[in-house]
């Protein structure tokens, strides 16, 4: 991924496993706080809302943002460094 932002669209042909899409998120966060990336958006999640809350405490817990739109298909998650 090059720049400064990437996406990646789980809405077609992608495992829907709870557990792998956590572990994206959890990626997704990991590469924000090394300073690979500003923001990351993953698009067509399917996670419940537990999931979903499990993943904002992560995401505050390292001074981001998180922002979820529900979608057609699922729902887009954006995580957003600080500063």
């Amino acid at each position: 991924m090059s720049g400064t932002a990437g996406a990646l669209d789980l809405s077609q042909d992608a495992p829907t496993d709870s557990e792998h899409q956590l572990d994206l998120i959890r990626s997704a966060v990991t590469l924000l706080a090394a300073g690979g990336a500003r923001r990351v958006t993953l698009i067509g999640i399917t996670l419940d809302s537990q999931a979903l809350r499990e993943i904002g405490s992560l995401v505050r817990v390292n001074g981001m943002a998180m922002r979820v739109v529900p979608g057609h298909v699922g729902t887009d998650v954006t995580v957003e460094a600080s500063g």
